[in-house]
């Protein structure tokens, strides 16, 4: 009887692992996020790029009418080293949208959250009948009828594990190549005097592009911006603006930390992002830590209510896990977590 019963936990035992595994299954990404960002960042420099062109042509045909020789040639130059930026983001957009294709025909990124769900309720339901079966029959009874569906489980999540896992060693290596050209480009835009005026065009693009997206997340907290700067900002009047502009080092939203954010991440350096405007495009549905006082991670293991609701985790805790007295980070009390919010 006592080899039974040790069986009996041995298969409760299973169940515990096979829930742990799936939790740490559910929280992986997949590379489709970074690669769909990937492709919104080729977007948004194609657009600033060709607004940098279309400048560029009119200051030359304005030169061209009123003979301006020397500002008309600086023009045509400048369009000249422009030409090969734009054909290789092509080849890259082009890629990077295979890529996606690849990663698409594996695991479609749009049924990975169905399908963590569907397992999580067969497991649950695996043990809800185990625990229904030990009341009623003998432990060997309980074995025999519980053994091949607890296998199918245990082969069914290892064989999505190994999936996932695949995947991304696969994506990683190809999404820091494509980060890495990126950045490529980004260099000899911002060191080439020849397209100066150009990276003048493109920056002041994007730049616009990290303010809507910053402002409609309503993430950017102006107050607390404002806190940190000199006389408590009085003569800035557009924060957002000053620190898209004027980075300082001040935090523009609670637990938010810029410089570990673009340390810990290198796509947002190559990628010229602003820290807070990658983290409301792709960082906060990546998971990402905003800095090092929140373990996203972490805080979704610990708090499965919100790993099932599917709510932001930052958002969670700055506005109900801190006041709820929720852990931000392993060992690390939500009190302690509020002092560093700055």
């Amino acid at each position: 009887m006592s080899d039974n019963n040790g069986s009996l936990r041995g298969v409760f035992t299973l169940l515990s692992t096979l829930g742990r595994t799936l939790l740490d299954l559910r929280l992986k990404p997949l590379p489709q996020f970074a690669l769909i960002m990937l492709q919104e960042r080729g977007e948004d420099l194609r657009a600033a790029l060709r607004a940098g062109e279309e400048k560029t042509e009119k200051r030359r045909a304005l030169a061209l009418e009123r003979g301006w020789e020397e500002p008309a040639a600086q023009a045509g130059q400048a369009l000249a080293a422009l030409r090969p930026l734009l054909d290789e983001l092509s080849v890259l957009r082009r890629d990077v949208d295979a890529d996606f294709a690849a990663a698409e025909s594996i695991v479609r990124y749009s049924d990975f959250p169905r399908l963590m769900q569907a397992l999580k309720q067969r497991l649950r339901g695996t043990g809800a009948d185990t625990e229904k079966m030990t009341a009623a029959l003998s432990p060997d009874l309980v074995l025999q009828n519980q053994k091949a569906e607890l296998k199918e489980a245990a082969r069914l999540i290892g064989q999505v594990d190994k999936t996932v896992n695949d995947l991304n060693s696969w994506a990683d290596d190809r999404i820091l190549h494509y980060c890495t050209a990126f950045a490529g480009i980004f260099d000899r835009l911002e060191t080439d005097p020849v397209l100066a005026d150009i990276h003048r065009a493109v920056s002041f693009e994007l730049r616009g592009i990290a303010y809507r997206n910053i402002a409609e997340s309503g993430l950017f907290d102006e107050p607390l911006y404002r806190s940190q700067l000199p006389d408590n900002g009085a003569g800035c009047r557009d924060c957002l603006k000053h620190y898209l502009m004027e980075p300082r080092g001040c935090s523009p939203c609670r637990l938010f930390d810029d410089a570990y954010y673009s340390e810990n991440y290198p796509c947002v350096r190559m990628l010229r992002y602003s820290p807070l405007e990658h983290f409301v495009r792709y960082g906060e549905a990546m998971r990402l830590n905003p800095g090092p006082d929140l373990d996203v991670p972490f805080y979704l293991k610990d708090n499965d209510d919100v790993l099932e609701a599917g709510v932001s985790a930052y958002r969670h805790f700055v506005n109900h896990g801190s006041v709820e007295g929720r852990s931000p980070s392993p060992g690390r009390a939500a009190s302690s977590a509020g002092n560093t919010w700055i």
